[in-house]
């Protein structure tokens, strides 16, 4: 499954700003097999990585940070 991230990237992004997973690599300079760990949750989206994602794709780092919180919030409470 996708992870928060991911899921908004994919919704809001990708169709909003037809942006490529591989443009954002480029643009924020990771590298795209981090870009797909944190898209597929196999990586947190730390607060350093959601600042660079919003100089790149123009969405606040707290809209980022505060998915992030509450889907681990919710993987606590369901275990």
């Amino acid at each position: 499954g996708l992870s928060v991230f991911g899921e908004a990237f994919v919704n809001c992004s990708v169709s909003e700003k037809s942006i490529t997973q591989a443009e954002l690599t480029e643009r924020n300079g990771r590298h795209l097999k981090a870009i797909n760990e944190i898209i597929e949750g196999k990586t947190t989206l730390t607060p350093e990585t959601a600042l660079q994602f919003e100089k790149v794709l123009n969405i606040k780092a707290s809209f980022w940070n505060n998915r992030e919180l509450h889907f681990k919030t919710f993987q606590q409470i369901v275990g």
